[in-house]
């Protein structure tokens, strides 16, 4: 950068721009707040929360996993079964946003057509991985199909 004809180090350039250290310093004051024991053991328990969540999510694609390699439906393709977990995945990252499971969700998350994802919805429904219920849409002003993860699959991971 020029300023009047000579060239400014990079480590100036704030100065040049009209921004004093100071200026810095005081957009970063909150940042630099002291947290008390209270927000201390608040973080260290949602880092627990946050270690179990992902626990729990790998638990639960692992008894789903388990489902879907072990039961074959007729004429199911090795693919099939590829697409089904990889379906999973994006279902259990819904999940961890606590967002809906519903076709347009899953649609958005994975980049798939929406009859794909319905196709592989459909075989996870019938292997038992989920269980399908009939919702309001985002407008409330007509039927989705949502999705929650079997009880079968959190019978199986707890202890």
């Amino acid at each position: 950068m020029r300023e009047r004809g000579r060239t400014v180090p990079p480590h100036e350039v704030g100065n040049a721009l009209g921004n004093s250290d100071r200026e810095k310093d005081v957009a970063r004051a909150p940042q630099r707040r002291a947290r008390g024991r209270h927000e201390i053991h608040q973080t260290y328990a949602s880092d627990a929360h946050k270690a179990l969540d992902h626990w729990l999510a790998q638990a639960t694609f692992v008894a789903a996993l388990g489902d879907i390699l072990k039961t074959p439906l007729a004429d199911e393709t090795p693919a099939a079964k590829l697409k089904q977990l990889g379906m999973l995945v994006y279902i259990i990252e819904l999940i961890g946003q606590d967002k809906p499971i519903t076709l347009t969700s899953l649609v958005e998350a994975s980049g798939l057509a929406r009859s794909a994802v319905g196709d592989i919805m459909d075989k996870l429904v019938e292997k038992g991985c989920l269980i399908e219920s009939m919702g309001r849409n985002a407008w409330g002003r007509g039927k989705a199909r949502q999705f929650r993860v079997s009880a079968s699959i959190f019978d199986r991971i707890r202890p």
